[in-house]
């Protein structure tokens, strides 16, 4: 699924922060613009291409066009530098070789790689740095133009990163629709929809995921829940808990601890009505 995103029109591309309480797309997705991540804190995984892609401290991960992706765990320290460029844009910098690669919608396999320390601090510097400078659109151009080259070249210079693991077209299958929407959490519909029967899509999913059906299904069961008190302010917590799938408020104030480490009441004093 082609997502289109919401940028600046006389912005070449956009950069900003991610971290704890950001929202994120609920299905796996492409885009026009090419994106790297590069992680600062915590560990996250991606499905991409079918594959499951662990995010690390200095991870730098390559995001082309036409590779479909989808961020589907990330711990609650989790915080990453996420930067998009438009076409029009790369196409202006008139690339030469090794950095041609920069104007491909696929590569062929994923791109990521391991930093050197100096490196990614580099890059978190100049992201800092080019954020303040969004109200002047020639000047973060050009800053945004350098900043790709400067990925590039300190990726060029990592270290490689292991190459993530095939996962079985079920397994993404119900990754993806745990992700998308609660009625496919059950694991008696996810395994008929999957193709699998219940036993050996749950063995499945926890050999190459890491993580159990319902760890799974309770991180997705938060992202969901994230992403809809942060659109509706004139929620209750229960309303969000139970339309993102939870059975109780109990069982939405566990996993919010869990992974939150601390209440709900706590983590959203004054800033819910």
């Amino acid at each position: 699924m082609e997502e289109k995103l919401t940028l600046p029109a006389k912005l070449g591309g956009l950069l900003w922060l991610y971290s704890k309480g950001s929202t994120i797309p609920s299905k796996s997705h492409t885009h026009r613009e090419l994106e790297v991540n590069l992680t600062l804190t915590g560990s996250a995984v991606y499905l991409l291409n079918g594959r499951r892609i662990p995010m690390h401290p200095g991870t730098l991960l390559w995001l082309f066009p036409a590779q479909e992706h989808l961020l589907i765990e990330r711990s609650a320290e989790f915080e990453m530098w996420v930067i998009v460029w438009k076409p029009a844009l790369i196409k202006k910098l008139n690339l030469h070789s090794p950095n041609k690669t920069l104007l491909l919608n696929d590569p062929g396999h994923e791109l990521g790689r391991l930093l050197k320390p100096d490196a990614a601090l580099t890059i978190d510097q100049l992201c800092r740095e080019l954020q303040q400078h969004s109200v002047s659109p020639d000047l973060f151009n050009s800053g945004l133009s350098y900043l790709l080259l400067q990925c590039w070249q300190n990726y060029l210079a990592g270290s490689e990163a292991p190459r993530g693991n095939r996962v079985h077209p079920a397994v993404q299958r119900a990754a993806h629709y745990m992700a998308k929407e609660p009625i496919h959490d059950r694991t008696d519909t996810l395994a008929a929809a999957c193709g699998l029967s219940r036993t050996r899509l749950s063995r499945l999913f926890k050999e190459q995921m890491g993580v159990s059906l319902s760890e799974f299904r309770s991180q997705q069961r938060l992202h969901r829940f994230m992403a809809i008190i942060t659109r509706n302010k004139k929620y209750t917590l229960l309303d969000a808990a139970l339309d993102s799938g939870f059975g109780s408020y109990a069982q939405f104030h566990r996993t919010f601890v869990l992974h939150m480490g601390k209440p709900p009441s706590d983590y959203f004093a004054g800033k819910i009505p």
